[in-house]
C-alpha cells in the first residue's frame, strides 16, 4: 500500500468485523501519506497480528485517539514500536476509548513508561484489561505517579510476574486510583513488597470488588494481605481462588477483622480448611454471603468450635463437604441463611439425605439452588421422589427451587414439577440447562397458568 497517495479520508457509517477491522486498522496504518482521517461512526476496533514499524504505529496510536466515536479497542498480539505508546501519551486526552483490551505484547522500559502514562490519561478510560502484557518496572512506578489522573474503574491483569519494587510500586497506584471499584489479579506473581505496601496504603483504596486466582503467599504477605484487605474502606467483595495462604492470613484477619466491609466472601480451591480457619473467616462482621468451594482437605482437630452466630444469610458449599463443613459446626454459625446453594462436580447424584442435612438447620431457608458443572455435565438426580420428599420436610419455608447444570432430562424434571406443585410456600420453580427441550414446553404452560407456581426452563446444554 505504500504507492498510495492518499492524504486525507473519510469514512461514515460502517459495521466491520473482527478480521476486516484488523485489516482495514493495517492498511490505514501503512498509508504513508495519510494526514487527516475520519472514521465517523465506528465505536467497536479489533487489530490484531500485525507489525507496525515505526512511523505506522504513531500514525495508527494518532487515529485511534482521534476516532471521536471509537469506545472498544481491542490490541491482540500487536508488534508495536515504542513511538505507538509515545505517540498515544501525548494524544491521549483526545481520546475517547472506554474499553481497552490488550493481549499479548512485550514492552521495554520506554514504552512500558509511556503505555501507563497514555492509559492514566486517557479521560473516559473506565476498562482496561492486560492479558499476557509483558511491562517492564517502569510502566508500573510511572502508574503509581501518575493515578491520581486515571478514570479507570474495572482493572483485569493476567498472567504478569512483578518484581520487588514493580510490586510494590504496583499495589501504590491501584490504591491511588481514584475511581478504581474492581480489580482482577488471574495468575500474577507479586512479591512480598506488593502485600505489605498494599497494607500501609489500603486505607486509600475505592476498590470494591476484588478477584485473586492462583498466588502463593508466604508468612508475611499472609499476614500483610489480610490486613490489608480488612483496612480498605470500600471493599464489599472479595474472591479468593487458588490462593495459596498460610495461618498467619486467617490469624490477622481474626484480629483486624472488626474493621473490614467486606460483605460477600468466596474462598475456592484453598488448602486445608479448619475450625480455626473457618472462625476468622466468620469473625467478618459484616458478611452476608460465604462460599467454600474445592475445599481439599478438612481437619477438625485444632481445638477450636464454631458457635457464634453470624449474619450470614446467603451460602454456598459444596454437597460432597455438606458433612465435614457440619460437622465443623459451620450451619450453627450461620442460622440466619436464607439461600442455601448446593454445588456438585463430576459423576455425582444429588442425594435426599445430603438435602435433609444441609436444609433442616436454617428455619428461614427460601431459596434453594442445587448446582451441577457445565463442563463436565455429569451430576444426576437419580431419585426425584426422595429428592422432593427431602425438600419438602427440611425446607418448610421454601419459596424458590432452582437447577442449574444437572442432568434431569424432561421425565425427571417434569417429574420435580408435579412433585413439588404441592409444596405450601414454593411460588417459583427454575430449570436452566438441565438440559431439557421443548417437549416439556406444555407442562410448563400447564403449571403456570394454574397460578400458584411459576416455571422458569432455559433448555438445551450439551
Amino acid at each position: 500500500m505504500s504507492h498510495h497517495q492518499i492524504k486525507e479520508l473519510q469514512h461514515e457509517l460502517a459495521e466491520l468485523g473482527s478480521d476486516a477491522s484488523s485489516h482495514y486498522a493495517r492498511g490505514l496504518c501503512f498509508m504513508p501519506h495519510l494526514q487527516s482521517l475520519s472514521l465517523g461512526s465506528i465505536e467497536e476496533l479489533v487489530h490484531k497480528k500485525a507489525y507496525l514499524g515505526s512511523a505506522a504505529s504513531s500514525h495508527c496510536a494518532r487515529g485511534l485517539c482521534s476516532m471521536p466515536h471509537l469506545r472498544s479497542l481491542i490490541l491482540n498480539s500487536m508488534e508495536l514500536s515504542d513511538k505507538f505508546y509515545s505517540t498515544m501519551a501525548d494524544e491521549a486526552s483526545k481520546s475517547k476509548i472506554e474499553k481497552l483490551r490488550h493481549f499479548d505484547a512485550d514492552l521495554g522500559s520506554a514504552a512500558s513508561s509511556d503505555y501507563a502514562r497514555g492509559l492514566c490519561f486517557m479521560p473516559h478510560l473506565q476498562s482496561l484489561e492486560l492479558y499476557r502484557v509483558e511491562l517492564s518496572y517502569e510502566f508500573y512506578s510511572t502508574m503509581a505517579d501518575e493515578a491520581s489522573n486515571s478514570k479507570i474503574e474495572k482493572l483485569t491483569h493476567s498472567e504478569a510476574d512483578l518484581g520487588s519494587a514493580a510490586s510494590s510500586h504496583y499495589a501504590r497506584g491501584l490504591c491511588s486510583m481514584p475511581h478504581l471499584r474492581s480489580l482482577r489479579l488471574d495468575i500474577v506473581e507479586l512479591s512480598d513488597e506488593f502485600y505489605s505496601t498494599m497494607a500501609s496504603e489500603a486505607s486509600k483504596s475505592k476498590i470494591e470488588e476484588l478477584n485473586h486466582r492462583e498466588a502463593d503467599l508466604g508468612s508475611a504477605a499472609s499476614s500483610h494481605y489480610a490486613r490489608g484487605l480488612c483496612f480498605m474502606p470500600h471493599l464489599r467483595s472479595l474472591c479468593l481462588y487458588s490462593v495459596e495462604l498460610s495461618d498467619e492470613f486467617y490469624l490477622t484477619m481474626a484480629s483486624k477483622a472488626s474493621k473490614s466491609k467486606i460483605q460477600t466472601l468466596s474462598v475456592k480451591d484453598v488448602s486445608m480448611m479448619t475450625p480455626r480457619r473457618l472462625l476468622s473467616i466468620l469473625s467478618l462482621p459484616r458478611l452476608q454471603s460465604l462460599t467454600l468451594r474445592d475445599i481439599r482437605q478438612v481437619d477438625i482437630d485444632d481445638g477450636e468450635t464454631l458457635t457464634r452466630p453470624t449474619s450470614v444469610d446467603e451460602l454456598t458449599v459444596d454437597g460432597k463437604h455438606v458433612i465435614s463443613l457440619w460437622n465443623l459446626g459451620l450451619h450453627t454459625s450461620c442460622p440466619r441463611v436464607k439461600k442455601l446453594k448446593l454445588s456438585y462436580q463430576k459423576e455425582e447424584n444429588v442425594s435426599s439425605d445430603i438435602i435433609t442435612m444441609a436444609c433442616t438447620p436454617f428455619y428461614h431457608l427460601t431459596h434453594l439452588q442445587i448446582k451441577g458443572d457445565k463442563y463436565r455435565s455429569s451430576t444426576t438426580l437419580n431419585d426425584p421422589v426422595s429428592f422432593c420428599d427431602a425438600v419438602k420436610t427440611s425446607c418448610p419455608q421454601l419459596t424458590k427451587l432452582s437447577f442449574m447444570w444437572i442432568k434431569l432430562k424432561n421425565e425427571k424434571a417434569a417429574e420435580v414439577i408435579q412433585l413439588m406443585k404441592t409444596h405450601p410456600h414454593l411460588t417459583s420453580i427454575e430449570l436452566r440447562r438441565c438440559p431439557t427441550n421443548t417437549g416439556l414446553d406444555p407442562l410448563v404452560s400447564e403449571v403456570n397458568s394454574e397460578g400458584k407456581l411459576t416455571v422458569t426452563v432455559e433448555h438445551t446444554w450439551r
